[in-house]
């Protein structure tokens, strides 16, 4: 309790003060390493979407005669604060005959992070355009 015309504040409402701030910044540090494991899944399924769509361009490359399965590993070497790391991803492309000029492409990318296993399929359809 204050007297009459005395300044400054009180031992409890220091301690009160001290109590919200801690608890304050207690909550944003607990937000912070979310905020990194986030960005980092992000990042992995950006260069999965990006493989994926590398594999379908080299099959339809090959050509719609020549376009077969495949498997393969795809490494990516980058920084996480400032430490270099690598990311390995699988993938895995089946062909599939729809009918005489039409075939299904689809590439899985599979990879490993922090909460387990992750996957992404990208398909498209191939045409014949020479009949």
């Amino acid at each position: 309790m204050k007297a009459e015309g005395r300044r400054g504040a009180t031992l409890m409402e220091c301690l009160v003060s001290i109590f919200i701030i801690s608890i304050s910044v207690f909550a944003v540090l607990k937000v912070i390493p979310a905020t990194g494991r986030a960005a980092a899944q992000t990042d992995n399924r950006i260069n999965a979407a990006c493989y994926a769509r590398s594999v379908i361009d080299e099959v339809r490359k090959a050509g719609f005669s020549k376009a077969a399965a495949s498997s393969g590993t795809f490494m990516y070497n980058g920084l996480n604060d400032g430490k270099p790391f690598s990311q390995s991803f699988n993938y895995k492309t089946d062909i599939t005959s729809q009918d005489t000029d039409r075939k299904l492409v689809t590439v899985t990318v599979t990879w490993t992070e922090s909460g387990g296993g992750r996957k992404l399929v990208m398909q498209t359809i191939m045409v014949d355009l020479t009949k």
